[in-house]
């Protein structure tokens, strides 16, 4: 009954605290199509993939795995600095922070030498300013669009009323990452834009794990990126000018050029390059790292509602082979669904072993996760499942993959979505093995089939494995939870502080399972 009152009810809310105005941004801007450009033939990104391209064949692809964090930015300056015709990203989080601002910064510059730049970002986690959505969309060759936006930008009771009322659009997010450059190379994997991804947080940084990529797989990953820019929920950043001056727009600008200047004295003794460089010497190596394999990519729809709105979930089944030996599975939030526990158990029956390695509370950012996470461990145990939580504190060689020196965060928070098959076949990209992920956000993830490749993610998490570097779980004979590392044994589950303890008993009540 109430639901038939909300129409009538929202719009004086709205007009009473000045919901409507300058608050809110237009419903249904015009949007103007575009599509992925040529792949360049000229420069330095051009004849490097020509070389890996040379050596494997047609219709197959190339790869390195990204798992230091240092390197995962290095490798995104390196593509930024060196472009010549496009670059197309895609991120959930974009964080206004140093590694934020300085990949938008070179960025920039790659579009003020002539670079065509497309940035799709998600709104909900950063919800930007108009003034700095206007801003960005007056840069030349640079255009922007937000997923999904809510119309309501500032105050607390308008965004509150648009939630309530659209709960269910607004509450699908994209998660997706993606980076094309110049339409010959590509990064895909967990990694969003932010300090922690590229080991330059003092509070924590991840564990994560991505591949650069070229070969057959960019046409398809092109094609996907296409159809998220121009799909309806991407918005267009000049639409979002109501209400921003000329005024408001310097202001958003002069303090980002300020942050900037400050940003290069905390990377002074790092080994981040602030100022534009030549990545040839890297560059070149890659012909004699990469690793051929034929891969295949896919994602969910770029919608907000209606049927089509599960798309990535229900090819997972068809998507990739049924392991016959092992299936290894990293996953830093887990809160499986029975049906998942189920296929665990059938394959567990069947010999194979089945191990996952998924975040202890220690190392997990988000405790609200772990606590409902929790509820299941004895449900997964008991199916026959090798089941492991990642140390917040591992030894320094996987320690050393996270941070960059001299920075030594607080603690290593697991965040690599990923999986080994058989030693044959690896997935990566941005699914989490939670309901939000499955059944509420958009997702993307790349499969490859390719032994040598598999052989080294059975290398990285052999690593994440040992005892220095996570806890093995287990049953003892009185069905108590146990956590074994090497020969000690812990009767409590690792955490972080007393404080994170007791905020995990309170989160574990809370009816928001589904939503995690």
């Amino acid at each position: 009954m109430i639901r038939r009152y909300i129409p009538l009810v929202v719009p004086a809310i709205l007009l009473m605290y000045g919901g409507f105005g300058c608050a809110s941004i237009p419903k249904n801007p015009v949007r103007t199509e575009s599509f992925h450009l040529p792949a360049t033939t000229d420069g330095i990104l051009a004849d490097v993939s020509s070389r890996v391209r040379a050596n494997m064949k047609p219709e197959n692809s190339a790869f390195v795995l990204m798992e230091d964090n240092a390197e995962a930015l290095q490798w995104r300056l390196a593509l930024i600095d060196h472009a010549t015709d496009s670059i197309d990203l895609q991120y959930y989080i974009w964080s206004n922070d140093e590694s934020g601002r300085l990949l938008l910064h070179r960025i920039v510059q790659a579009a003020e030498r002539g670079v065509r730049v497309r940035i799709l970002v998600d709104d909900f986690p950063i919800r930007g300013t108009n003034a700095g959505a206007t801003a960005i969309s007056r840069i030349p060759n640079l255009s922007a669009r937000y997923y999904n936006p809510g119309r309501f930008r500032s105050g607390t009771i308008g965004p509150l009323v648009e939630m309530a009322v659209n709960f269910r659009e607004l509450n699908r997010r994209m998660h997706n990452k993606l980076m094309i450059v110049d339409g010959t190379w590509a990064i895909v994997g967990g990694r969003n834009i932010g300090n922690p991804y590229f080991g330059l947080s003092e509070k924590y940084n991840f564990q994560d794990l991505e591949v650069l990529t070229t070969g057959a797989i960019l046409p398809h990953l092109k094609n996907a990126y296409d159809e998220y820019w121009n799909s309806p929920p991407a918005y267009p950043a000049e639409a979002m000018n109501r209400g921003v001056s000329d005024e408001n727009v310097e202001e958003a600008w002069d303090g980002y050029i300020a942050k900037l200047k400050h940003d290069r004295d905390s990377f002074a003794n790092c080994p981040v390059p602030v100022y534009q460089r030549n990545w040839e010497d890297i560059l070149n190596s890659l012909p004699a790292n990469m690793i051929s394999g034929r891969a295949r990519y896919v994602q969910d729809k770029p919608v907000t509602k209606g049927k089509s709105i599960r798309h990535l979930r229900d090819s997972l089944d068809a998507f990739g082979p049924r392991p016959e030996k092992e299936k290894i599975i990293v996953t830093p939030y887990l809160i499986p669904s029975r049906d998942l526990i189920e296929s665990w158990r059938q394959e567990t029956s069947e010999g194979i072993d089945v191990i996952v390695i998924t975040a202890s509370m220690a190392a997990n950012n988000q405790t609200i996760a772990h606590s409902h996470y929790k509820k299941f461990r004895r449900w997964i145990l008991r199916c026959g499942v090798d089941l492991h939580e990642f140390n917040h504190q591992p030894e320094i060689g996987q320690r050393k993959l996270a941070d960059t020196p001299p920075i030594e965060a607080g603690f290593v928070a697991l965040h690599t979505k990923a999986a080994v098959i058989d030693r044959k076949h690896v997935f990566l990209g941005s699914l989490n093995m939670d309901p939000r992920a499955v059944e509420i956000n958009t997702e993307n993830v790349i499969w490859i089939e390719s032994p040598a490749l598999a052989e080294e993610m059975h290398d990285v998490t052999d690593r994440m494995l040992q005892p220095q570097n996570s806890w093995k779980l287990y049953l003892n004979d009185m069905g108590a939870l146990r956590w074994r590392s090497g020969e000690k044994i812990r009767i409590r589950q690792p955490a972080r502080s007393g404080g994170q303890r007791v905020m995990d008993f309170f989160y574990r009540s809370l009816p928001i399972e589904g939503q995690l």
